[in-house]
């Protein structure tokens, strides 16, 4: 947020009476920095996640088999694609969050007439 904006929510002479601008704020850059966290931790999740996903698809199959090839390229496309959904749902609904609230405090704002 800009200065001049974050000055026009936290001047003294309209001050909101239900919440502090200055929390809805720092929430508001919180909740930024957890979304890109979010996408971080999704990708090394789905990393982590592959040993295990290629052993349940390959139990007990001899290693030279032909097939092993074509199902690890399966369980990197399925991840892939896991982690992408997973990486897009959480990532907008945060920013979503975060530019709600700043909706909100500027319908507030307008609300009540503050200049």
């Amino acid at each position: 947020m800009s200065d001049e904006t974050l000055e026009k929510f936290t001047n003294k002479e309209n001050t909101p009476a239900f919440y502090k601008p200055e929390e809805v704020i720092k929430l508001e850059t919180w909740l930024n920095r957890a979304a890109i966290a979010t996408v971080v931790m999704t990708i090394i999740s789905g990393f982590l996640a592959f040993p295990s996903s290629y052993r349940a698809l390959t139990p007990d199959t001899p290693s030279d088999a032909p097939w092993k090839i074509g199902t690890a390229s399966l369980v990197i496309a399925a991840l892939i694609l896991g982690v992408a959904l997973q990486s897009i749902i959480s990532y907008f609904s945060l920013k979503s969050l975060a530019f709600i609230l700043k909706i909100l405090m500027e319908m507030e704002f307008k609300a009540r007439g503050a200049k």
